[in-house]
């Protein structure tokens, strides 16, 4: 058993999916501390069939979002590492292991990231889009981990991580204010302080269902926290600073234009051009959104779908 590692998994209504994410967590061949299941109030028998497992799972309660139920879990965590596993998704092994060696082997370091399976709504594996996944990865351990680069690019995915509880508490845990992307928030704030760091070993299956978050609200979280931090940006160097700037820019520019608000599309797209002029016009997440904009709306209108 991994004496150090809680497993915690926010929930509300997600049925056998959470069994599913319960079990796969009792079942790694290193079984964590504990497993903890923060329930936001069920009503559909999910939370009542777990007690199948006996006293294996502890539930508690609380949360309004996910950020919410997370931190309400991490405060009732007693391991030292906090695996924080969302209830329509399944840990596997390097969780509890290859994970914990990482953190164990590196002080310094708040969280590791590990890598992804991704699985449709029975489990069953999608190749495809776990070679994205992993396309993904990869690009995001090429480009760091540092605020000024998580700012324009984030791989970091929740249920891949393994966070040290004393970090996790150093910068107050999840914004509860944030319905959507709270993680990403987390993440910038923690680089701050402490490393981060990727490890190549199969931490997490990402299933595809449904109950996944849409386009839109990825969107328009993503505009609130890049506001968030493009109004309070930390004191960094002169050229970092710069290049966080960029990149909460750019993530503004997209994020508008997939919500087709062209006008703060616009706006986001020129201050990134006026930032950074050669690497916004080679750089399609400004480029798109800057020219679309230019375009009449009458054009627009014809090219949307029906």
């Amino acid at each position: 058993m991994s004496s150090g590692v809680s497993v915690i998994i926010p929930t509300r209504d997600r049925g056998r999916l959470l069994v599913d994410a319960v079990r796969s967590a009792l079942t790694a061949p290193e079984p964590p501390l504990e497993v903890i299941v923060v329930d936001a109030g069920s009503s559909d028998g999910s939370v009542d069939a777990l007690a199948q497992f006996d006293d294996s799972v502890r539930i508690v309660g609380g949360g309004r979002n996910a950020g919410a139920g997370r931190n309400a879990g991490a405060a009732a965590a007693r391991g030292e590492y906090l695996g924080f596993l969302d209830s329509d998704d399944l840990m596997l092994a390097g969780k509890t292991t290859c994970l914990v060696e990482a953190l164990e082997g590196a002080p310094d370091a708040a969280l590791v990231h590990g890598t992804t399976e991704v699985v449709d709504e029975r489990g069953a594996p999608l190749p495809e889009q776990t070679a994205a996944q992993r396309a993904s990865f990869t690009h995001g351990q090429r480009l760091g981990t540092s605020y000024a680069a998580l700012a324009g690019y984030c791989a970091m995915f929740t249920s891949a991580t393994l966070m040290r509880r004393s970090a996790f508490a150093s910068v107050g845990g999840f914004d509860v204010s944030l319905d959507a992307y709270e993680d990403w928030d987390l993440y910038l704030r923690l680089s701050l302080r402490w490393r981060l760091l990727y490890a190549d070993c199969p931490a997490a299956a990402y299933r595809i269902w449904p109950g996944n978050v849409g386009w839109r609200r990825t969107a328009e979280w993503t505009v609130r926290v890049a506001e968030k931090h493009l109004a309070a940006l930390p004191d960094l160097p002169a050229a970092e600073r710069e290049r966080a700037r960029y990149g909460f820019l750019r993530r503004l520019a997209s994020s508008h234009h997939v919500l087709v608000e062209r006008s703060p599309a616009r706006r986001s797209a020129m201050a990134a051009v006026r930032l950074a002029p050669r690497r916004a016009l080679r750089d399609s997440d400004v480029r798109r959104p800057l020219l679309r904009s230019l375009l009449p709306t009458r054009i627009l209108e014809r090219r949307r779908p029906a």
